[in-house]
């Protein structure tokens, strides 16, 4: 399998999508924010079930290691999902999940774990625009008219920042997860202290205008 290497600007770093590499016998990408790094791998039933909904599981996994702890302790293992872990798999679902076709009944899973976390960069956004890219390479039939991405982008003192840091999070007073085709806006996670109609929509035109050099890569990949 070649190898397929993009790197695309991404606020104040840069996301690094990378196929071919490791984990070939799933559809998978290597997804990097900064010193952050996920791995997402998407695999699938060869038959359909027999069922009156679309089985795809989507987990989404920040291990202690990524860290660099080992959880210590009465538990000495991983135990079971975060909040935050639960909410970044349901918005990966949510934006996905639309752009199958009706009736598609194949089992789909979709894992995405993050393996290294530099304490700044997130990777909830980075590795829903890196499942849309292993959905992508796969024989899934999925998004006919092109793929997503996601951006997050928050307000700090009346200015919009892309992929802001944990710590600008933490100051925003509006910050949002969306997540983008070529020509709309398929899915909006967010929060605000209190914000006017048209501040989130300034938002959110700021985010589709980043997503776009992220959907060109997923393409080209």
């Amino acid at each position: 399998m070649t190898i397929v290497r993009k790197e695309i600007p991404y606020g104040d770093s840069t996301l690094v999508l990378e196929t071919g590499h490791i984990a070939k016998q799933a559809s998978s990408i290597f997804v990097s924010n900064g010193e952050s790094q996920a791995l997402v791998n998407i695999t699938s039933s060869a038959q359909p079930k027999d069922l009156p909904f679309m089985p795809m599981t989507v987990e989404y996994q920040e291990r202690a290691y990524a860290a660099g702890r080992i959880p210590g302790g009465f538990f000495k293992r991983e135990g079971r999902p975060k909040a935050e872990e639960i909410i970044n798999a349901r918005i990966t679902d949510r934006t996905l999940r639309p752009l199958f076709p009706d009736g598609f009944r194949r089992e789909v899973q979709i894992i995405l774990t993050v393996m290294s976390s530099d304490g700044a960069h997130e990777m909830d956004a980075c590795c829903l625009s890196a499942a849309a890219a292993a959905l992508g390479i796969s024989d899934l039939p999925w998004a006919p008219d092109g793929p997503v991405a996601g951006v997050r982008t928050a307000r700090i003192n009346s200015e919009w920042v892309i992929n802001p840091t944990v710590e600008q999070r933490e100051a925003s007073d509006i910050d949002l997860m969306v997540g983008c085709s070529s020509d709309a806006i398929v899915m909006v996670e967010g929060g605000a202290n209190e914000a006017s109609e048209a501040d989130v929509i300034e938002g959110l035109y700021l985010a589709f205008d980043a997503a776009q050099p992220i959907i060109q890569a997923i393409v080209e990949i």
